[in-house]
């Protein structure tokens, strides 16, 4: 017998509705679930995937209030990995004066290091969702694996449990 995922699931998303509805409408919260149980479909522009490795660099390591809190600057400094992967240290040295920003070197010079390799994989794929199923990553676990090892070893600040979030967060089942 396998493990009953579905009625765990079930249980927990009645449990959320119940919690939930004592403080927003109903109706909110069972928008907000509905967007994840159909997250696996999800097809991400080349930018809204660099958006969400940028957010996972930047949560990683930090208390996710200070990286939520800083969100709007992160995003203003990387708009997208166009304008990033053109990136100079001078750029860098203005994002790190910003007082807005979370000033952390190692992970502002990752993102752009970042943004550089999405545009060799997009030159490389046409885009980065055609990267992404070039390894198949539903088709099997072992795929899936290839996959997680590639990211790992190809982009900066993606490491053993970074590297599932991003994977979680582009919609890929990986429980």
């Amino acid at each position: 017998m396998s493990f009953p995922y579905k009625q765990v699931f079930e249980k927990a998303e009645e449990t959320l509705l119940a919690y939930g509805s004592k403080h927003r409408p109903l109706e909110q919260i069972r928008a907000s679930l509905d967007t994840f149980k159909t997250y696996q479909h999800r097809r991400p522009s080349d930018d809204q995937f660099f958006s969400i490795m940028t957010a996972v660099v930047f949560y990683a390591g930090f208390r996710a209030a200070t990286v939520t809190a800083r969100m709007k600057a992160i995003e203003r400094h990387f708009p997208g990995w166009k304008t990033v992967s053109g990136y100079t240290e001078r750029d860098i040295a203005r994002v790190l004066n910003d007082a807005e920003m979370i000033r952390n070197k190692r992970k502002v010079a990752a993102c752009v290091k970042n943004a550089s390799v999405f545009l060799e994989v997009i030159q490389q794929h046409g885009s980065f969702q055609c990267y992404i199923d070039s390894f198949e990553p539903a088709d099997s676990f072992e795929n899936l694996v290839r996959l997680k090892q590639e990211l790992q070893a190809r982009f900066h600040y993606l490491g053993e449990v970074t590297v599932y979030h991003f994977l979680t967060d582009i919609g890929l089942a990986v429980l």
